[in-house]
């Protein structure tokens, strides 16, 4: 990570000048043992660099005018522009050598360079990637009060001790592969009769666009993944996720003749890490897939719903006057009511009365099912990825068991089952609910079908319904923190952060340690030069008169 190495800010706030850029009386005291302005200048600014970034300035000519400013103001000086180099290497050498005695620094010499070469040297072991190196290097060699060196230099040994560790990393990872895997994966990389592609290959394709077709092919190749035996391989002790993703990237960039080109540690270990991180993206496909479809399918539903409704309410509005005019007749009470029916049939005719009668209901029946009928109509394309869909490893979350009951009846009705007239609902929500109970108080299996798809689609999206091998659609403490991770790692991380175990003693020591800073801040406040109460309320400023800090 190119962010880890610091860098000191182009446009600083005030607070960052003021926690970073400010001499303390002794800070003062040694800068003042220089000789000239201009070596009292350069040498503040490069005490406050180290003391606030592990690293002296490399180009004066850089710096902003701000910070010059307002280092330069403590010590009396006007302001600048710009910072002028040193006039000779000599005093800037012996500055730095100055700086790190005041500051107990020491510079990124051959012992140092060795220590943290080692240091890293058991970090890389792990596998850890060279960016993560080197981010991990900054702040131990700060730890160390030793200057950091050049960004190339850390990255260059970073680099250097990565690629041995990631060597190391294959044949640990193939040490503890099946050698019915490693048989499984050949079967991968091997071309079939008359094909052309591996089905390595097809494993590497993003989906088109989502249709029960694809949805089937891509549960297919997640069956697949699995009767290979990537759904078995335990990892976890032996890579970390950001490593067992870079290698996947690896294997995933390779094609088969350049996989089989390697020595077998290395071309299994990728393949391994590949497949283990492709069965999650293929289950991440196939939900991504079912809600698309639905989506579709709901909206192609409710288009064609529209436009029906556009062309019988046409039909309905002309036979609407008919059957009021109809309506008029029977109601007049100025007529006898044995006159009334031969009247109505004189003046309007039988046959577009029943038509107007019939346009009227199949606009009221439209309105009340007429979404639920188009639905029904697409049952079919439904179902041709429904079964295999519900056959996936789901699990849930607390409080939605009916879901699964749901779910495992789903299964049994794919497997030849009928559905119970008193199989559950309580899963459905909104109009769903009442549209899968029929008026005799049954089920209609249709409905409860597409139901059962939309509530999965729903529980998927928020969390309740998940699936654990997956990347996306996991658990969400999974997402936090798994729980076997948590238990092996709890007791270190208490220690390592020196916090107590029990969360009463955390928030004691919490209340006593924000009491204390209370009670410094209030003895501090009348000689504290950068807060103030004015008003009874706490503000910040910076009291100096250099025209950068004004209004």
């Amino acid at each position: 990570m190119r962010d880890a190495y610091p860098e000191f800010a182009t446009d600083p706030s005030d607070e960052e000048i003021a926690r970073d850029w400010t001499l303390t009386t002794d800070d003062r005291a040694e800068v003042l043992r220089c000789r000239g302005d201009g070596n009292r200048h350069r040498f503040a600014v490069q005490l406050c660099a180290l003391r606030a970034s592990g690293r002296f300035v490399d180009d004066f000519a850089t710096m902003p005018v701000r910070i010059a400013n307002h280092v330069g103001h403590q010590l009396g000086l006007p302001p600048t522009l710009f910072m002028e180099p040193p006039d000779r290497y000599a005093t800037a050498a012996e500055h730095s050598h100055r700086i790190r005695e005041y500051l107990d620094y020491r510079p990124f010499d051959d012992e140092a360079q060795e220590r943290l070469r080692q240091w890293l040297s058991e970090r890389a072991a792990d596998g850890v990637l060279s960016s993560t190196l080197v981010a991990l290097a900054i702040p131990t060699l700060r730890a160390w009060k030793v200057e950091l060196p050049a960004r190339s230099t850390l990255e260059r040994m970073a680099g250097a001790l990565a690629v041995r560790g990631e060597e190391a990393m294959w044949t640990r990872i193939y040490e503890r592969l099946p050698p019915a895997f490693c048989a499984g994966v050949d079967g991968l990389l091997s071309l079939a009769k008359g094909e052309h592609r591996s089905t390595l290959f097809d494993l590497k394709q993003y989906p088109p666009d989502a249709r029960p077709a694809t949805i089937t092919e891509y549960i297919e190749r997640y069956e697949l993944l699995r009767s290979v035996g990537a759904e078995k391989l335990d990892l976890s002790g032996v890579v970390g996720a950001e490593v067992m993703k870079h290698l996947a990237d690896f294997g995933r960039r390779y094609d088969v003749d350049d996989l089989k080109r390697f020595a077998p540690a290395k071309r299994y270990a990728l393949v391994a890490c590949f497949l283990v991180e492709a069965q999650k993206t293929i289950l991440d496909h196939i939900v991504d897939m079912h809600r698309e479809y639905l989506t579709g399918m709901s909206r192609r539903a409710r288009n064609h719903l529209d436009q029906r409704h556009r062309d019988i309410r046409q039909r309905a509005s002309k036979g609407l006057s008919t059957l009021l005019r109809a309506m008029d007749i029977i109601l007049d009470g100025a007529m006898p009511q044995e006159s009334r029916v031969l009247a109505l049939y004189m003046e309007v005719d039988e046959a577009k009365l029943r038509e107007a009668v019939t346009s009227c209901r199949e606009l009221d029946d439209l309105s009340d099912h007429g979404y639920f009928e188009e639905l029904l109509n697409r049952h079919s394309h439904l179902k041709r990825y429904l079964p295999a869909f519900l056959a996936l490893p789901f699990r849930i979350e607390p409080g939605s068991e009916v879901l699964l009951s749901a779910i495992e009846l789903g299964r049994r009705l794919s497997a030849g089952a009928r559905l119970p007239e008193d199989a559950p609902i309580g899963f459905a929500t909104g109009i769903w609910r009442a549209a899968v109970s029929t008026e005799d108080g049954g089920r209609d299996r249709r409905l409860w079908e597409l139901a059962l798809a939309f509530a999965m689609r729903d529980a998927l999206r928020s969390g309740d319904l998940y699936l654990a091998e997956s990347r996306n659609h996991v658990s969400f403490w999974n997402l936090v923190h798994s729980t076997d991770d948590w238990q092996k790692k709890r007791t270190d991380a208490y220690e390592k952060l020196k916090l107590p175990a029990d969360g009463n003693h955390a928030l004691d020591r919490l209340r006593a340690e924000l009491e204390q800073a209370a009670r410094d801040l209030s003895a501090g406040l009348g000689s504290n030069p950068f807060a103030t109460l004015r008003d009874g309320r706490l503000e910040y400023c910076i009291r100096c008169t250099d025209p950068v800090f004004r209004g």
